[in-house]
């Protein structure tokens, strides 16, 4: 069985020293051996910024367990899309697979065994494509599923699935305009306006990594590993984010008692019925 400290962990940070330190609380109770810190560099002119991302660097001091530690801290900007494309490049440069936190997303203690156990168990299959630690709902078989869906709420990927992405990314702009027949489907029968959020992002209205690669999974036909239970809180709908308006929530994920990844299931298949369910759960 695998140990959960045992899967690399990056966390990607820009202004928020306050939220990331919730993040660097559980790492410290999880020690995970192999720990990389990225933080984007400050906004020229925007009040807050300097201050925030220093912050963010100085929880480095946090770090009092003995682990592989890297850090990559940007001085210029990058934004949210190609700072986090940068960050998790960085990341899969040193590694084959792991997991990706992003400064609000505060995962609970399970969340890393069940990250290790399912890379070790569908890391090398040829639809895997990533593994979600946030669920939009919960699973009452108690079991890992799979969906044809991605999440940027805590996840996880390989080397080799992060490179092809970045290999075809370049092409997807005009891949989605020539494909008009294809955007029912990417927006779950209707149910999401997902096109519209990629048209956006393509006329730099948002900044978004996760809607392009939403399409690169979408166009490989691959899937997602999700758990049982969320084991995900996402703390940055208190509109301190550049992309993010406050609202009530949770992300999915109440307090204790303590969750559960899941069991992994012998075959890697889409749940057509728990599919149908999220799909309706966002159309709402």
């Amino acid at each position: 069985m695998c140990v959960g400290n045992d899967v690399p962990v990056l966390v990607t940070m820009f202004n928020r020293p306050d939220h990331a330190s919730r993040v660097i609380d559980v790492l410290a109770k999880t020690r995970p051996r192999r720990l990389f810190l990225a933080v984007d560099g400050p906004r020229s002119g925007v009040a807050g910024d300097e201050e925030g991302a220093s912050g963010c660097r100085e929880l480095v001091s946090r770090i009092d367990w003995d682990c592989e530690l890297h850090t990559r801290f940007r001085e210029t900007n990058l934004g949210c899309r190609e700072g986090m494309i940068d960050g998790v490049s960085w990341f899969f440069d040193h590694v084959e697979s792991g997991v990706v936190l992003e400064d609000d997303c505060v995962p609970d203690d399970d969340f890393f065994r069940y990250a290790a156990e399912t890379l070790a168990r569908y890391g090398g299959e040829p639809g895997f494509m990533q593994l979600s630690g946030y669920a939009h709902l919960e699973n009452p078989r108690g079991e890992v599923y799979f969906l044809p869906l991605t999440s940027s709420w805590g996840w996880g990927t390989t080397r080799s699935v992060w490179r092809n992405f970045l290999e075809k990314r370049s092409g997807y702009a005009d891949d989605f305009e020539n494909h008009p027949e294809l955007h029912a489907a990417f927006d779950l029968g209707g149910r999401y306006p997902y096109s519209k959020m990629f048209l956006r992002n393509l006329r730099g209205k948002v900044s978004s990594w996760a809607i392009l690669f939403y399409w690169h999974v979408f166009r490989a036909g691959g899937l997602v590993a999700y758990p049982a239970q969320s084991l995900i809180r996402n703390i940055g709908f208190d509109g301190s984010g550049s992309h993010c308006n406050a609202r009530s929530g949770d992300g999915g994920m109440g307090e204790p008692p303590r969750r559960h990844g899941g069991i992994l299931p012998e075959e890697m298949t889409c749940d057509e019925p728990l599919f149908e369910k999220v799909r309706q759960h966002l159309a709402r």
